[in-house]
């Protein structure tokens, strides 16, 4: 017990902006819980999910979310704090890093930060040997986010992209992770070729890679031409200070965007 005066005059514990939000506990994490799980998550990597699903929150777009390459979770637990009741959170990865076998590490921080295990598939797998149809199965729901983040080689990237296409939800995206990184550009011509043969999809925003080259690549999100406004829109009016403006890619042309440190991001306004 304090000595701080009477309850009933005491000053109520300040609350941060975000406690009355629809995704507040996706917005909790996201500020600080994500520091604790190891990953590849950067500040503007963070800022484009949250705007992704609140867009997808505010427009009634629903499905399931899936990951292709979960490491210990670091994406996958915001993912999962956005969930509606009747949506599955599906992760499909090898779990094994050098001998390490990180699968508990990622049951256990889902745990910790509250996503239950009753909401998540858990796929050990090579996604290769993953077809549409079981694909499809894992989902249960066609997916409204699959984040692509699995094998870097040209064939299995471009396949994992074909595989997320095959099962979107309408208004559902796809976001692709270290495209255009240095390291890794067998990434870049996967999905140059996916969008050049995926004419109904574009490339409607991509974001520069953050800090260090070890530290997260950059993201490219990809989604039907008749959805590319309402993500733009949102990515404008809550990421403006990141915006750069536009390129072309692959015959789209996404909005660019960079943060740094010092980037802040606004809230989309919510239907009561």
């Amino acid at each position: 017990m304090g000595t701080g005066g009477d309850a009933a005059t005491r000053p109520a514990a300040a609350q941060p902006p975000w406690s009355g939000y629809p995704l507040r506990d996706c917005i909790a994490y996201l500020a600080a819980g994500h520091r604790s799980v190891r990953g590849f998550l950067t500040t503007g990597g963070a800022f484009l999910f949250l705007t992704i699903l609140e867009v997808q929150r505010r427009d009634k777009i629903v499905g399931s979310i899936a990951e292709i390459g979960t490491y210990h979770g670091r994406s996958f637990i915001a993912f999962g704090l956005s969930l509606l009741a009747e949506e599955r959170l599906v992760a499909i990865d090898l779990f094994e890093d050098n001998g390490e076998d990180f699968e508990p590490a990622l049951r256990a921080n889902c745990l910790a930060h509250g996503v239950p295990a009753s909401r998540m598939r858990i796929h050990r797998a090579d996604s290769r040997e993953i077809g549409p149809v079981a694909w499809a199965t894992l989902l249960g729901l066609p997916a409204r986010l699959v984040h692509v983040d699995g094998e870097h080689s040209r064939l299995a990237a471009r396949h994992d992209l074909t595989l997320a296409a095959s099962s979107l939800a309408p208004g559902g995206l796809m976001v692709a992770d270290d495209v255009l990184h240095p390291w890794f550009p067998d990434v870049t011509l996967a999905v140059a070729d996916f969008l050049e043969t995926h004419r109904e999809l574009r490339a409607i925003a991509l974001l520069d890679r953050q800090g260090p080259l070890s530290e997260g690549g950059p993201k490219v999100v990809i989604a039907a031409e008749a959805d590319a406004a309402r993500y733009q829109d949102a990515f404008r009016a809550t990421m403006s200070n990141m915006v750069i403006g536009n390129a072309a890619f692959a015959g789209s042309t996404p909005l660019l965007m960079s943060a740094d440190a010092h980037s802040v991001k606004g809230l989309l306004a919510m239907p009561a």
